[in-house]
């Protein structure tokens, strides 16, 4: 069946003539590790309705499997039976031209399978009967006389609060809306209809409310800078032009880069074309989706993994029929198949999160925005305040058009940094170990005397992050990974950050000499949440994790409960460092500003400027100025140096040097193999035996094999190769991706020689852990 018989008729024999029927065939490609494609036969009755880019129903071994056409003929080579497909799942084509030929260019630049890109493009569960519920509206049918007001005070006082409460929103508000009168509101309302004073509805509720962090509207009034007037016009230029065109908008912490956003969106949807809006995660980002849910109500869709299967599917058939001209959503939001795009975003294009990690494909997101853009003729726009590197070198070689905010909106101040020599400060006060500063304690205080509010962060969740034993040294690790495993105060428990394995018997006795001086080391959310406890009894703190998240709609009801003052200090980690806006918030604290500093990748130290920059923007973004102490046991690291003065374009300037000088990207085209196995001591050998087989090239350095950082990973062991392709010599990346397609070759025809071995290929890893 795959691939497959030559031109095959049936031919019906009868008495008067014999008839001929030209059969019709299809190639499948299903969301399967295998490039391979299968033939199916297409029955009579489907032929006039069957194109390219349809999902199907077949038969994959014994079950049936949704896969997409790639390709249709009259034609078959293949010499067995050929089946038959089941069903058709779409009665039309659900992608275009430009996103199929997008979905191609990711199959062949990120080495995967094409039912599998597909796959990713595609809500997993396709629900034809799902419809979103419906909840009660309520509004004025007039305007209720004083009079008529006065009476209902006295005679039914939650009667009059209603009206009191929607007799300036001629448009009605959801009936939930009132629950903060009366827990059962729809009662009231009934009366007041019957007295022909207001109307119910029944509505469907928004998509904002389906997800499973509910999004607010948040309306704002805008004038926009000149700065900003700049960059929009800059902007329009190129969606009048109605081709593609690049561009990264530069812009400091709090310069209004939303509003950018807002204005060319309205634009494009002025030209009847749809605006793509990528956030790095829309949990984390409730204020920018709420904004646009202000501006443009129904016209939006969020897009994320938080969507239930049944409503991320109602969403995706929606946005297909062009119900929605915006869509707002995380990496995979890309791929959706929006009408006509006439404006894509990648807000905070520098967060790691826009790269698919696992499973294939392998993509980052800002990658193929850019790509999209190009097939559909559309305005890109990358943005943030700590460009990725890459970005930030293409604009230096004119690849995109540079913009800039350069002042914070509405008058706002910069922040003043304080750094806190951590080592004198143990010295001095003689508190080894010390957490929190004297300067960041009389900080706060003076934070909670006046009103204001502080976000205090730590990249690093749990109590303590290593148990160790103080007289061998042992450290209590995970035993499915090579991670030590962390103490949770909260539920009282080792939790191993990788595969998530918990233990709940906490030993008195090290498992290695025996010895009872065990000890827990480092420090995390929870010790620091005790601490402040301790220090600032009296204060209203709240904790914002990937523990405490877990909970559904908790991450957005800390951060409304902040917005309202209702929070004194939000302590949390790098989800609490992007894409909050709070104008009370005057003091940040950055508990260990060395996390991650010293970790061997060659991003490590650009991701912890970024976080560090980002972090630091979260204060004084209001009238009031703003404070940032920074807490560190390496005051004289560039990388921190740099951040301390929100010094970006001379610490880029350093990383391109640095770069240059050992080919890494943003001056070379990277790729990774990695090899997994149960056997540890069979691994290495099979590294070395794929090493010895492949061709030496002048163009492409070959790093490995070695083992990775993380060698073992739930209960499976790591190597890798690193593939380095400079784009002097190699500037369409060909050699590269020549090696790599030749390695799958080998692989198929060697496969004897890496028994029980799984290989990965990623292409441009932003991680080499």
């Amino acid at each position: 069946m795959a691939n497959n018989p030559s031109h095959a008729r049936i031919h019906l024999l009868s008495s008067t003539r014999v008839v001929y029927f030209t059969m019709m065939f299809a190639n499948i490609a299903f969301p399967i590790s295998s490039y391979q494609t299968f033939t199916y036969r297409i029955s009579a009755q489907f032929e006039s309705e069957i194109t390219v880019g349809q999902r199907v129903l077949a038969p994959l071994g014994k079950r049936k499997v949704t896969g997409i056409i790639v390709a249709l003929s009259k034609t078959s080579s293949y010499q067995g039976t050929v089946r038959e497909i089941t069903d058709f799942i779409d009665k039309a084509p659900v992608l275009d031209t430009a996103l199929w030929k997008l979905l191609i260019w990711m199959s062949h630049y990120y080495q995967a399978p094409l039912g599998q890109v597909a796959a990713a493009a595609m809500p997993s569960s396709f629900s034809q009967s799902y419809e979103p519920p419906k909840e009660f509206w309520v509004r004025l049918q007039k305007p209720v006389l004083p009079e008529t007001l006065d009476q209902l005070k006295r005679k039914a006082p939650v009667q009059a609060a209603i009206i009191e409460s929607i007799q300036n929103v001629p448009d009605g508000i959801p009936l939930k809306q009132l629950s903060s009168i009366t827990p059962q509101p729809l009662t009231p309302c009934r009366a007041l209809e019957n007295k022909e004073l207001v109307t119910l509805w029944r509505q469907t509720r928004s998509i904002f409310d389906l997800a499973d962090n509910e999004i607010l509207s948040i309306p704002q009034h805008i004038t926009h800078s000149d700065e900003q007037v700049s960059a929009i016009r800059a902007l329009s230029r190129g969606l009048n032009s109605k081709s593609y065109h690049g561009y990264l908008l530069h812009g400091v912490t709090g310069s209004g880069k939303t509003e950018v956003y807002i204005e060319m969106t309205r634009r494009t949807l002025a030209q009847g074309r749809s605006a793509l809006i990528l956030v790095p995660e829309i949990a984390l980002t409730p204020q920018i989706a709420g904004r646009f849910r202000a501006v443009f109500g129904s016209k939006v869709a969020l897009w994320h993994s938080g969507l239930k299967p049944a409503v991320r599917a109602w969403t995706w058939k929606k946005i297909c029929q062009g119900e929605f001209q915006v869509v707002i959503g995380a990496r995979s939001a890309v791929l959706t198949p929006i009408r006509n795009p006439g404006l894509i975003v990648i807000d905070e294009e520098h967060e790691h999160t826009y790269k698919q990690e696992s499973p294939a494909p392998r993509y980052h997101a800002r990658d193929v925005a850019l790509i999209r853009g190009r097939e559909s003729g559309a305005v890109v726009l990358l943005a943030s305040a700590t460009p990725s590197l890459e970005s930030y070198y293409n604009q230096i070689q004119g690849k995109f058009h540079y913009l800039t905010l350069t002042e914070r909106v509405a008058g706002a101040r910069f922040p003043r940094v304080h750094v806190v020599d951590m080592n004198r400060e143990q010295e001095e006060t003689g508190k080894v170990g010390q957490v929190l500063s004297g300067a960041l304690i009389h900080a706060i205080e003076d934070r909670l005397k006046k009103g204001e509010q502080t976000i205090l962060f730590q990249n690093r969740r749990g109590f303590a992050p290593i148990f160790r034993c103080r007289d061998c040294g042992h450290i209590l690790g995970c035993p499915h990974c090579q991670v030590a495993l962390a103490f949770h105060k909260v539920g009282h428990h080792l939790e191993c950050h990788v595969c998530g394995y918990r233990r709940k018997d906490i030993p008195e006795m090290c498992p290695e000499c025996s010895g009872p001086n065990l000890a827990l080391q480092g420090t995390g959310t929870q010790k620091i949440e005790t601490l402040l406890e301790e220090s600032f009894p009296g204060a209203r703190l709240a904790r914002l994790d990937f523990d405490t998240s877990r909970a559904r709609g908790h991450l957005t009801r800390t951060l409304q409960s902040f917005a309202r003052g209702d929070t004194d200090i939000l302590l949390g980690t790098q989800m609490i460092a992007k894409g909050l806006d709070f104008a009370q918030a005057t003091l940040v604290g950055i508990i260990n500003a060395d996390l991650g500093l010293y970790l061997p990748d060659f991003r490590s130290g650009e991701r912890v400027f970024q976080l560090l920059y980002q972090a630091a923007g979260r204060s004084g973004r209001g009238a009031l100025p703003g404070e940032v102490i920074i807490q560190t046991y390496n005051p004289d690291e560039p990388t921190i140096l740099h951040a301390t003065h929100l010094d970006l374009k001379k610490y880029y300037n350093q990383l391109l040097a640095e770069r240059k000088l050992l080919s890494y990207p943003p001056f070379s085209r990277m790729a990774r193999l990695e090899m997994i196995g149960k056997d540890p001591a069979r691994l290495l050998p099979q590294g070395q035996k794929l090493h010895s087989l492949l061709p030496r090239m002048r163009t492409v350095e070959c790093l490995g094999p070695v083992e990775c950082y993380r060698h073992k990973v739930r209960d499976h062991f790591r190597i890798q190769f690193i593939f380095k392709s400079s784009k002097e010599k190699d500037p369409r990346a060909k050699s590269l991706h020549g090696l790599l397609n030749h390695i799958q070759g080998l692989l198929k025809k060697e496969k004897r020689h890496f028994p029980g071995t799984r290989f990965i290929f990623d292409i441009d890893p932003i991680s080499i852990l």
